[in-house]
């Protein structure tokens, strides 16, 4: 379209010369007086939502300008009245100029560049029209006799696809936007993906848009819900050329909320990789089942409870009242959705930092499992209602199922052989330890749990991939959704810098819980401030258990080292301590318990037996543990109940 510039004033077009109509939204006309608005020899017989202005060349105008040295115009109303009304152009009137380019203007500048002069609301009503016309999204098009629309699938010309799900227009060009597909096999896609033959991959998080000289030929994708490929691809039937879409892979970037820490590295990038929903499959049969079809296909019919496997009757005592909570969940009997809970299994349970999470974000602790001797004592005298054995993870894993069967499961296998602190090795230890990392799939198939989370050091991601590759496509072969990132406790109300590898992975049926939501950061991030030493150490009694300050006074009379602000989060915990953990005065070490309240333990919590600090420092500190649970339960509940609401209305 040609570019017009035309002086709302006057109405003399200043630049282009050929006539054109011009097409605008009504709602550019507000305050306009009703009888103009309604006037049929102004408005015609235009659409209910739009005007049309037919521009007059470059020869007319619209009003009839007097000599330059005139104050004053006149300008013939066109509404049948002779009468000429002065017009003062005294006010600047380059100012009162539109350019009339392809990108149509705001319906506030429109009115900002109209005078508020009635004796010009015709000019006004004949200018508001020069808003353009936004761009079209047709459901489908027709290029050459060749429909492309709306559910079509396209191969491109760079090996990749695209499922269209609506076309755009602008420029006379076609534009396909939809979903951005990749093969399995292509560079693109991580080595923990599965390599299948005539599959592709959905991801999200790219620009799925092409135009139509991108665009090499039409192809089959069905894309389905069903966990094995076999379930839903049939040559005969769809043929040789037919591809099956089952996964998604989406990244997104999370803010990194460290003092001094840059963003782009792996720490910010969060992965996902994911079954299809019901929503997102194609609507056909053998294509796609409902969650609660898939859930029964895995773990059997009549194996999942909603809102939880435990009812809470006969622990109501129990529930806490937390006040920093706005919206408390008051603990109601006739309330099927709130009297129940999710059971909870811990394998490498340690000395319980995540069964202590777990159990404040409202989980039942149900069965728990460890190699140490006295983590096992120290698990069983603070958490008496769960059960827990003291076995290696292969002789627990030979129990019937149906003991083994839970809702939530926890893992956190031996991390030394994949921490960047590991420097002592141990050709024996290290190798048993390192097969620990792939118990995880013998616990899913024994205890089939809705949801499954796993804590690890972040070394495993960056330094051992190969490792960390074979453990992701584990979960997926087994048809677990499973997302993964490295959070940093101190965003999460720990008072260290403790970096650690979380992966959540959710059953067939269960719907992918996100990572929680950072609640602590730096000063400027809106969040809250970080937890320190301070406060974190000073509120411990003395004396106290595990917390013989004289002993450790005394011990280190005349090694001090240099004090440091205690108003700060310390550096991360390990089973010695860790690298310049100790007091901030600079007289002594940390105390077991102040190593513990560091990894945020409760105060009245009780250790038991030798290697109290070995305990602690291979804990998951029970703030993260607890806001990973929060979400886990949030994500269970929400699909529970709009299950229940399904079934409820039929829908």
């Amino acid at each position: 379209m040609s570019s017009n510039i035309i002086d709302l004033v006057s109405g003399t077009r200043l630049r282009g010369a050929s006539s054109a109509e011009y097409t605008v939204p009504r709602s550019a006309l507000d305050g306009i007086p009703a009888e103009l608005r309604d006037e049929p020899s102004i408005m015609g017989s235009m659409p209910p939502d739009s005007l049309s202005f037919q521009l007059p060349s470059s020869s007319s105008s619209v009003c009839s300008p007097q000599s330059s040295d005139s104050s004053s115009q006149a300008v013939s109303t066109p509404l049948g009245s002779s009468q000429e009304l002065p017009i003062d152009l005294t006010e600047d009137p380059p100012k009162n100029i539109i350019d009339l380019t392809d990108e149509p203007l705001a319906q506030s500048e429109v009115r900002a560049h109209i005078p508020s002069n009635p004796a010009v609301a015709d000019i006004r009503e004949r200018t508001a029209r020069l808003t353009l016309e936004p761009r079209r999204h047709p459901s489908s098009v027709v290029v050459n006799g060749i429909i492309y629309g709306q559910g079509s699938s396209v191969e491109l010309h760079d090996g990749n696809f695209l499922h269209i799900d609506y076309v755009s227009q602008r420029g006379g060009e076609n534009f396909f936007h939809g979903r951005h597909l990749v093969s399995s096999d292509s560079q693109g896609v991580g080595n923990y993906i599965p390599r299948t033959a005539r599959e592709v991959i959905w991801m999200p998080h790219l620009d799925g848009v092409c135009s139509l000289d991108q665009i090499k030929c039409f192809r089959r994708i069905r894309f389905t819900n069903l966990r094995r490929k076999d379930e839903v691809f049939d040559t005969e039937a769809h043929g040789e050329d037919a591809l099956t879409c089952r996964l998604k892979l989406t990244l997104k970037f999370r803010p990194v909320l460290r003092q001094g820490a840059r963003t782009g590295g792996t720490d910010d990038q969060e992965f996902a990789v994911e079954y299809l929903t019901f929503d997102e499959a194609s609507g056909g049969p053998n294509v796609r089942l409902s969650a609660q079809e898939l859930r029964d296909q895995w773990r059997g019919r009549n194996q999942t409870t909603p809102f939880g496997t435990v009812a809470l009757a006969a622990r109501a005592e129990r529930l806490e009242i937390d006040m920093m909570n706005p919206d408390p969940q008051v603990w109601n009997p006739d309330d099927t959705t709130r009297n129940r809970t999710y059971t909870f299994g811990d394998a490498y349970c340690g000395a319980g930092g995540a069964s202590c999470g777990a159990k404040k974000a409202g989980l039942a602790l149900t069965w728990a499992v460890d190699m140490d001797a006295n983590a096992v004592q120290t698990y069983r005298r603070n958490f008496p209602e769960s059960l827990v054995e003291q076995s290696t993870f292969d002789i627990f894993m030979t129990q019937d199922p149906d003991e083994l069967r839970i809702d939530v499961c926890h893992t956190s296998p031996p991390c030394q052989p994949f921490s960047p602190a590991h420097t002592v090795h141990n050709q024996v230890r290290d190798e048993q330890n390192s097969a620990c990392i792939f118990t995880s799939l013998n616990l899913i198939n024994k205890a089939r749990p809705r949801v499954l989370t796993m804590e690890e050091t972040f070394g495993l991601r960056g330094r051992h991939t190969e490792t960390f590759n074979r453990l992701i496509m584990d979960f997926i072969e087994v048809g677990y959704s499973v997302r993964w990132a490295v959070l940093d406790c101190v965003n999460y109300g720990v008072p260290q810098t403790r970096r650690r590898l979380i992966i959540i992975a959710a059953g067939p049926g269960e719907t992918l819980p996100s990572m929680p939501t950072p609640t602590h950061g730096p000063f400027g991030s809106g969040l809250r401030a970080f937890e320190t030493i301070h406060r974190a150490i000073s509120e411990i009694p003395d004396p106290w258990m595990d917390h013989d300050t004289g002993a450790l006074l005394e011990r280190t009379r005349n090694a001090h080292r240099e004090p440091y602000s205690p108003h700060r989060p310390a550096k991360t915990i390990t089973c010695s301590g860790g690298e310049a953990n100790y007091h901030p005065s600079g007289k002594r070490g940390l105390t077991p318990r102040e190593v513990a309240c560091i990894q945020t333990f409760p105060i009245g919590f009780v250790f038991c037996g030798t290697n109290r600090r070995k305990q602690i420092g291979n804990a998951v500190p029970a703030r993260l543990a607890e806001a990973i649970f929060k979400e886990v339960r949030k994500s269970l509940r929400r699909t529970d109940a709009k299950e229940e609401e399904e079934a409820r209305t039929g829908a």
